[in-house]
């Protein structure tokens, strides 16, 4: 059938030229009309056609905008290489890879950005990829800065839309997160390996997933003896219920710290070992086993059990001793142990002790003893380990009676910064020592009045017997045995004067009553008049008296005559100790800021168990029949506490016995020399 579409405008005139009658026209208007009905028809065809392609082209739009957003959205590089390598296309994540613009890297070969070492690696990518549609390889990229970025290529195979080209399209992937979490993990590994404790994991059936060395040196088991196996074969018998305890907390999300337990090992011992255990979980968060640190504290208990064992030992010593002793801690204020002779020197228990206040127990003390025990409390804050210091103290016993102690007390332990925590004291009743020395001291006391009074009695009767004897002289001179026996009376009444006057000093000296009258005195003046005082006595022995004095003079701050004692006193102990026509050297120099005065010679010396008490009274050596006039023994402590109260002090030396000796006193200077 013909239609107006298919009609030229030319045929159309035809048509209706052709038509002779009204039944003709007719006829072509009803073909006209249904030809225009059609036409219609065809027209809302393609205008519904149109609106499905103009949908078409829109949604098209859409998977185009969709997919863009994608391409340059998505987190991972996609580059599109054509078949020599050379970037046709890069998204927005590639190009922050390489830190360039993705203009500058379009047309560009990926091989400009690969690290030199690579070169070969991209190469042998593409032409895998080329053979088998698709390939992946790891390389090292260079960025803009100088930077090296490790990144995977994964690559497959396409071709352009005439299938005449072929392209890659690859996608890079930045491995640095990977790579520091693979460092990390291989780390951790290596700590793990190289553990000293035991390292294992197991699943929440207890079966083991994981085994270090440690574990291998701690059981005796390799790995592969282990890995595979339920933890239970390590666990001793009547112990397998902790391990299902444990595990069972360890279900719970909970922890296990230093549990201490044993463990078997394969030789078949026991292993005491302390137990770490947590929960292994997954990317979820769900519980998927647990990790155990298993520490060998062997020589942890066994040290335990011996400082046990030792402290056993120590209370039971401490219990048996004779002494009495106590634990005193510092921060609670009294006492926290004590013996049984503490308990029975006392009277006190230690709940006695401890039930006390702070207040109640000081008062123990004699009220005239408590400033020494506070003093002394305090220097034992200051002591180092080891150092003992000594008191001795009144204390009240439980039945009211005051006894002596004396305590011998120490740090016995302290706090982690170093301050006292408790000290440890011995204590013994020295009462009935006391009272000894109070005795003694009594005694000494009287012994002393005795003295003093006994040289004062003395001397009285000396001075008539000497005057009687001068009027015996005067009125019987031409008797010559009465001229003798004056002489005798004088010479011994000397001699007593000398004993009662040593006697007198001596008593001053114990009492405190020698006064000294100090004045500047120059010394080579006082040797001059020692020398004279002493001389008949050198003579009648025929020593050698040889003299040393310097010509500058030496002065020091004293009492003239009593310095003139100590020397004469050292000239006749030198004298008198030197068999006859021996030698004496008297000296005087200045050393060091001192006044040295030596008195030595060639005497019958010293003995070395004499030496250290040479100046106690009463102390002489040996004598023989001949050393009738030895006196009493006084001389010598005279002089010591004569030369104390200068200032100075005074020393013997000796070779020992037929050796000879030396007696050195040194002065201080005067000030103003």
């Amino acid at each position: 059938m013909t239609t107006i579409k298919d009609l030229s405008d030319a045929k159309l005139l035809h048509s209706l030229a052709a038509c002779r009658d009204c039944s003709d026209v007719q006829r072509l208007q009803n073909e006209l009309t249904r030809t225009i009905r059609e036409l219609q028809a065809q027209v809302r065809e393609l205008e519904a056609q149109n609106r499905e392609l103009q949908e078409a082209q829109r949604a098209l739009k859409r998977s185009r905008n969709r997919y863009a957003e994608l391409y340059d959205g998505a987190p991972i590089g996609y580059v599109s290489l054509n078949s020599e390598g050379v970037i046709r296309d890069i998204n927005m994540a590639g190009a922050t890879m390489l830190g360039r613009e993705r203009t500058h890297l379009v047309g560009s070969p990926l091989r400009r950005y690969v690290a030199p070492e690579d070169q070969s690696t991209l190469l042998t990518h593409l032409k895998g990829c080329l053979q088998q549609d698709q390939a992946m390889a790891e390389l090292t990229l260079l960025t803009s800065t100088g930077d090296r970025l490790a990144v995977q290529l994964a690559s497959r195979k396409t071709f352009t839309h005439d299938a005449e080209e072929v392209r890659y399209l690859t996608a890079l992937t930045d491995l640095t997160e990977r790579m520091r979490t693979d460092a990390l993990q291989r780390q951790w590994a290596a700590i793990v390996e190289s553990s000293d404790d035991a390292i294992l994991g197991k699943t929440l059936d207890g079966v083991i997933t994981g085994w270090n060395a440690g574990a291998e040196r701690l059981f005796g088991y390799a790995a592969d003896e282990a890995i595979g196996r339920p933890i239970s074969f390590i666990i001793p018998p009547e112990r397998q219920a902790e391990d299902l305890e444990i595990l069972m907390k360890i279900g719970q999300g909970q922890r296990v710290d230093h549990y201490e337990t044993e463990r078997l090992g394969k030789d078949g011992r026991r292993i005491a070992i302390s137990l770490t255990v947590s929960p292994l979980q997954d990317e979820q968060g769900r519980i998927m086993g647990a990790s155990t640190i298993a520490r060998d504290i062997t020589a942890r208990k066994a040290a335990e059990q011996q400082l046990k064992e030792r402290d056993a030992f120590a209370k039971k010593v401490l219990m048996s001793s004779l002494n009495g002793l106590y634990i005193y801690d510092v921060k609670v204020g009294r006492d926290v142990f004590i013996n049984a002779q503490c308990t029975e020197l006392t009277g006190y228990t230690l709940e006695d002790l401890q039930s006390l206040s702070g207040k109640d127990f000081f008062n123990l003390f004699h009220p005239d003893d408590q400033g020494r025990i506070i003093a002394h409390f305090k220097a034992l804050l200051d002591t180092a380990n080891g150092e003992t210091l000594e008191i001795e103290y009144r204390i009240r016993t439980a039945d009211g009676r005051w006894i002596w102690c004396i305590s011998r007390d120490a740090v016995f332990a302290r706090e982690a910064d170093g301050s006292v925590l408790q000290i440890i004291g011995t204590f013994l009743d020295i009462t009935e020592r006391k009272r000894a020395e109070e005795l003694r001291l009594e005694y000494d006391r009287r012994k002393d009045e005795f003295l003093a009074m006994l040289g004062h009695e003395l001397r009285n009767p000396l001075m008539p017997i000497r005057n009687a004897v001068h009027i015996q002289r005067k009125f019987g001179a031409s008797e010559p045995k009465l001229i003798w026996a004056c002489e005798v009376i004088d010479r011994q009444v000397t001699q007593l004067i000398r004993l009662v006057d040593d006697l007198l000093d001596v008593s001053r000296i114990v009492q405190g009553k020698l006064a000294l009258k100090k004045t500047p005195v120059e010394l080579a003046a006082v040797i001059a008049q020692a020398v004279e005082t002493a001389r008949p006595f050198v003579e009648a022995r025929r020593h050698a008296l040889t003299i040393f004095i310097p010509e500058d003079p030496i002065q020091v701050e004293g009492d003239s005559v009593r310095l003139v004692q100590v020397v004469s006193n050292l000239l006749n102990n030198a004298a008198k100790y030197t068999s006859e026509g021996g030698r004496i050297w008297l000296t005087l120099t200045r050393e060091n800021g001192e006044a040295v005065v030596s008195v030595r010679d060639t005497g019958e010396g010293i003995p070395g168990k004499l030496l250290p008490h040479l100046f106690t009274p009463f102390t002489q050596a040996e004598r023989t029949l001949d050393r009738a006039q030895g006196g009493l023994g006084l001389g010598l402590t005279i002089v010591k506490r004569i030369v104390e109260l200068h200032g100075g002090w005074v020393e013997a030396e000796s070779g020992g016995s037929g050796r000879g000796s030396e007696f050195i006193v040194r002065l201080p200077l005067y000030p103003d020399v």
